[in-house]
């Protein structure tokens, strides 16, 4: 009829429960402690993860065996209790009684169930390999970036115009924006300096529960009507939030590859041969290259002796070439009140497009005083130029970025790899993994090492606990069976 007095009972369940609680936490706070040491992104997102649970866990299972019997014993009376029967405990005795039952039955028929788990941890582990692979997925942060290339002859008003023209059919399309911001200049990545051919156009949508579309379906949307109205523009339509961010370190979102080769040109022309092939492919949105050969290059020839004849020496006519076409540089003034002002030497033909007239119109002063075209004492040659040139292991590389319509690029790859063994590289031009999938690459090796590490820590709790080998070798066993639930969770 009557219970132990409150005391016992406080006394008997914490030593009762103690021990499970300890190791219940250890064996979990163990398993973080290896992923604290992987280096890399990776290992810097997780870190902060990993200390959180580490410190809940921890001050949990403080609190479950030190905080709560000192309260239970601080304000419980110190009394003899009857026990009293309640819905809970009624609904808790018939669960026991029939968890009793499916053991016994369990224990009865230990072939069906062991041959039942080894066939659905076939079938899920099979189910997995069929799922796609992604880093992070892709979260709708209500806003995403639209970066434009527009053509090297654009002036600063062009393209102003141009990316108006943007701002507008971006509207038309997309009634859920908040705000729009726009950069010219520069792309929505960090960036230095401003350029002609480059701007952005950052978007910010309603919240998601304010929306029927979520912002992959908007950015389609976008990207599809901006290449059907502007056709001498490379556009790129990228996610924000953390997407971004990823997309900024692997150096572009989606799917990338890099061909790397001595040559150049033969470089530069398998590269654009497989971004024409994944241009055709149903869930790529673009394709860009992070080089190009759409500059112009132009080179001023002048004659040494034909200068020194006139009595211009080769560095006043390069110092005053580099004046009057890209400008100088001169140092800072610092005025009185300690403000500083850049100092720039330019002409007002800095930054227009060279030509034979522009040179003929340009003329400089002799050491005599006359003075002389500069048409006649230098040729103008124009040339395709590349844009800019990066290099692997001291070898030329190009990469090859796509921006997805899914986060899994297994298909994408998939068929790439089908149509290089039919049409393969040039035997100088090899390819390397790029982009996310290279960041998923590199963190695997860490991250299994960290996960074999902390599945040993646990064991070895388990047998300090035990104090035997064989119960915790049993229960290391289930492990493999946790990927049924982890599949579960994916589907």
């Amino acid at each position: 009829k009557y219970l132990n007095t409150v005391n016992n009972c406080i006394y008997k369940a914490s030593d009762t429960v103690a021990v499970s609680v300890l190791g219940s936490a250890l064996t979990t706070i163990i398993v973080f402690i290896p992923i604290l040491m992987v280096e890399g992104l990776v290992g810097q997102m997780l870190r902060d993860v990993c200390l959180s649970f580490i410190f809940a866990i921890g001050f949990s299972a403080i609190t479950a065996i030190v905080v709560i019997p000192y309260l239970l014993k601080k304000f419980l009376p110190e009394e003899r209790v009857e026990r009293k029967e309640n819905i809970v405990n009624k609904v808790m005795n018939k669960l026991t009684i029939v968890y009793g039952r499916m053991v016994d039955w369990t224990l009865h028929n230990r072939k069906f169930i062991i041959t039942i788990c080894v066939v659905v941890l076939v079938l899920t582990v099979w189910a997995v390999m069929q799922l796609g692979v992604t880093f992070i997925p892709s979260t709708d942060n209500s806003e995403f970036y639209v970066n434009f290339t527009f053509p090297s002859s654009n002036t600063m008003e062009k393209t102003e115009q141009q990316l108006d023209k943007a701002e507008e059919l971006i509207k038309s399309v997309v009634p859920e924006i908040k705000t729009l911001m726009t950069t010219v200049g520069s792309s929505s990545g960090l960036s230095f300096g401003s350029s002609s051919t480059n701007g952005s156009i950052r978007v910010i949508l309603t919240p998601v529960a304010d929306r029927e579309r979520d912002v992959h379906e908007i950015m389609r949307i976008v990207k599809y009507t901006l290449d059907e109205n502007m056709y001498d523009t490379e556009v790129n339509v990228l996610n924000g939030g953390f997407d971004n961010l990823v997309s900024y370190v692997t150096g572009g979102g989606g799917y990338a590859l890099t061909l790397v080769s001595e040559d150049m040109e033969l470089l530069y022309s398998e590269a654009s041969r497989i971004a024409d092939f994944l241009k055709t492919d149903p869930e790529v949105m673009s394709v860009s290259l992070n080089t190009s050969y759409d500059n112009f290059s132009a080179v001023i020839k002048a004659s040494n002796d034909y200068l020194s004849s006139l009595g211009i020496t080769s560095y006043e006519a390069g110092m005053t070439s580099a004046i009057l076409f890209n400008g100088v540089d001169n140092g800072t003034f610092i005025s009185s009140d300690n403000q500083r002002f850049d100092i720039r030497i330019e002409s007002d033909v800095t930054d227009q497009m060279l030509s034979e007239d522009l040179l003929s119109d340009l003329s400089i002063i002799t050491s005599d005083g006359r003075c002389v075209s500069f048409s006649s004492i230098a040729d103008l040659e124009i040339e395709n130029a590349i844009s800019q040139i990066n290099h692997i292991d001291k070898a030329n590389s190009i990469t090859i970025n796509c921006a997805t319509t899914s986060e899994n690029t297994s298909n994408i790859v998939s068929r790439l790899n089908t149509y290089l063994e039919e049409n393969p590289l040039d035997k100088d031009v090899t390819q390397r993994v790029a982009g996310v999938s290279k960041l998923v690459g590199e963190m695997m090796g860490p991250i299994f090492i960290a996960l074999a590490i902390a599945v040993f820590l646990v064991f070895m709790v388990m047998v300090f606990q035990f104090e035997r080998f064989d119960q915790p070798i049993l229960i290391m066993l289930t492990v493999p069976f946790s990927i049924i639930g982890v599949a579960l969770g994916l589907l």
